[in-house]
């Protein structure tokens, strides 16, 4: 949609956040989003939608900023090798914010 075609083109594609039905876990790709970092005891993996699977190699949280508000995602997948910054609408309304 020319929305989704403006904001491409004004945000760096790191930056952008897919809200995601499907997903049943925040993913983020690059490590500055994170306020802190804990690696996982135990090697965990990730399948995304293609059928791949990708290591998580940390878990956090993440301050959200939009218009003057603030919300904070909680146990956040640092997936490095994913291509797009997930949000996972269900776990969104679980964590007391909203789409």
């Amino acid at each position: 949609t020319k929305a989704q075609s403006e904001l491409k083109h004004t945000s760096k594609p790191e930056e952008v956040l897919y809200v995601v039905s499907t997903t049943s876990n925040h993913m983020k790709n690059h490590v500055k989003w994170f306020s802190s970092l804990e690696k996982l005891e135990q090697p965990r993996l990730v399948e995304t939608g293609d059928n791949t699977m990708h290591p998580i190699k940390h878990v956090s949280d993440v301050l959200l900023s939009h218009v003057g508000q603030k919300g904070l995602m909680w146990n956040v997948l640092h997936v490095p090798i994913i291509a797009k910054n997930l949000v996972s609408v269900i776990l969104i309304f679980d964590q007391g914010m909203q789409v």
